[in-house]
């Protein structure tokens, strides 16, 4: 099957994908866990292609070996990952990436909430984006880690600090912590103006903690296209 990736993202201590097919449903691949009748992300290495390139990135059309829907709960884009390695199919040129961001865009996040019509994936055209922070936190079992958040406006409201778990943006802030500090914190026009963006859409995934539904910001898409190292690490 053939999707067009709109996020990679660094998840628990492997890596999640997620994006489109041209039909534009959502598709998420994802791995049996071993012994187990519940599931996983995928793992680093099923992101390499037969002669070892890896191709997982945002904006690349690749080619999947999705074996069955598995949609479990309001995971409803969940698909069985097969063992054949991924093929890139193509780079989308930067117009037609820009044109598949806007045609699938949506206003409003909280449509991820609908009970009626349960689903874990959207990609949210922001009236603004307000700011950006990078730094490590105390997660909830106690060890600390580093965890990018970004604040938005969509649908008149307000989304603060969203935890952002887009490998190439997690690498862009271990970089400018590197050379301004941890924990560091910074206007989006700012960082925009510095990186020349005009535009910026945001992927977002829908978790649940004790029922409770939130929000990762699961790919941040700017353009001009910007590129940075990924970053898999805690």
């Amino acid at each position: 099957m053939e999707i067009a990736l709109r996020s990679v993202t660094r998840l628990s201590d492997g890596v999640c994908i997620a994006g489109v097919t041209r039909a534009g449903r959502w598709v998420r691949p994802t791995r049996r866990v071993k012994g187990d009748e519940t599931w996983r992300q995928i793992e680093k290495s099923d992101g390499y292609d037969e002669e070892g390139n890896w191709v997982l990135r945002k904006g690349n059309v690749v080619d999947l070996e999705l074996r069955e829907a598995i949609p479990t709960g309001y995971r409803t884009e969940d698909w069985l990952l097969g063992d054949r390695p991924p093929r890139l199919v193509r780079e989308l040129l930067e117009d037609r990436y820009r044109l598949v961001c806007r045609r699938f865009a949506e206003k409003n996040p909280r449509r991820l909430f609908v009970k009626a019509k349960p689903r874990s994936l959207m990609l949210v055209a922001p009236e603004s984006v307000e700011g950006f922070g990078f730094g490590v936190e105390k997660a909830e079992d106690g060890s600390w880690r580093y965890r990018p958040r970004v604040s938005f406006r969509a649908a008149r409201q307000l989304y603060r600090g969203v935890a952002v778990t887009d490998a190439e943006w997690r690498g862009y802030g271990r970089a400018l912590m590197t050379k301004r500090g941890t924990p560091y914190t910074v206007d989006a026009e700012e960082l925009f103006r510095e990186l020349g963006v005009r535009e910026c859409w945001i992927a977002l995934g829908r978790y649940d903690v004790e029922g409770r539904p939130y929000f990762l910001a699961i790919g941040i898409h700017m353009f001009p296209v910007q590129r940075f190292p990924m970053d898999f690490e805690r």
